[in-house]
């Protein structure tokens, strides 16, 4: 994560979007599907988790799956975007924590901990997983999805810009201290939009531009117009559309015992 990206602008971009997120991240919402279907079949159909936690929660694309599909007794909601609470007021078995998950006290004596196309977000990945590991109990499962590298690689390229992914291979490195690594998948999708105004419209209704420096002045119309046409002249695809790229990481593990 570059180091001027702060959490305080990550938090405004994301609670800007929480009225376009659901419709527009359509990835996110696959990635969640995707999520749930491989945790089910690594659990060989366990579908019972007395004490759940979600980070990420935001408008609700994974928590509504977990609620649909798992048999729980307490659900614990975390984002960083206090106003998230509003969107799940209606979940009887579920307490929303507001705060940055790197610095907040974790809920612990965990079942299960989920976190759908969040942790790329985290400035100290190690010490995180370390915080899971300790949140949960022996045997427990670790289930997320993140990102690789070539994540929006269109638009790093043109701009510089851009997160830090860990590719899978760091993932499963990462993970092996505290957890075994029980399913671990990676591939591509592109979204294809008809102009460069499609793809930044697209980006700020899912809140992915908190990725700018925060002491980054918005762009002239001259430096947009020479963002579309880079866009345009570099990945414009044979039908006339312009890709955006996903990477989607999926991750599932097991905490080992103490």
């Amino acid at each position: 994560m570059p180091d001027d990206l702060d959490k305080q602008r990550i938090r405004q971009r994301f609670a800007r979007s929480l009225d376009t997120y659901a419709d527009a991240a359509t990835v996110q919402r696959t990635m969640a599907h995707d999520l749930l279907r491989d945790l089910l079949r690594v659990a060989d159909g366990q579908r019972t988790f007395p004490r759940i936690a979600e980070a990420g929660c935001g408008t609700g694309l994974l928590t509504d799956l977990i609620e649909r599909h798992l048999d729980y007794q307490q659900l614990i909601l975390i984002d960083l975007v206090p106003d998230c609470a509003r969107l799940h007021q209606h979940r009887p078995r579920a307490t929303f924590i507001p705060g940055d998950l790197e610095t907040l006290t974790l809920p612990t004596h965990l079942d299960l901990f989920l976190a759908n196309a969040v942790l790329q977000w985290i400035r100290d990945l190690p010490r995180l997983l370390q915080r899971l590991a300790d949140a949960l109990n022996p045997g427990a499962l670790l289930a997320v999805t993140s990102f690789g590298p070539q994540n929006l690689r269109e638009i790093a390229a043109l701009t510089g810009r851009g997160l830090h992914y860990h590719d899978l291979q760091t993932w499963q490195r990462l993970l092996q201290p505290h957890f075994s690594l029980l399913h671990a998948d990676e591939h591509l999708h592109q979204l294809p939009f008809h102009s460069p105004l499609d793809v930044l419209r697209h980006l700020r209704q899912t809140g992915v531009t908190a990725t700018a420096s925060s002491s980054t002045p918005p762009w002239t119309r001259t430096q947009l117009n020479d963002f579309s046409q880079r866009y345009r002249q570099r990945f414009r695809l044979p039908d006339g559309d312009l890709p955006l790229t996903y990477h989607p990481l999926t991750l599932i593990a097991r905490r080992l015992p103490n």
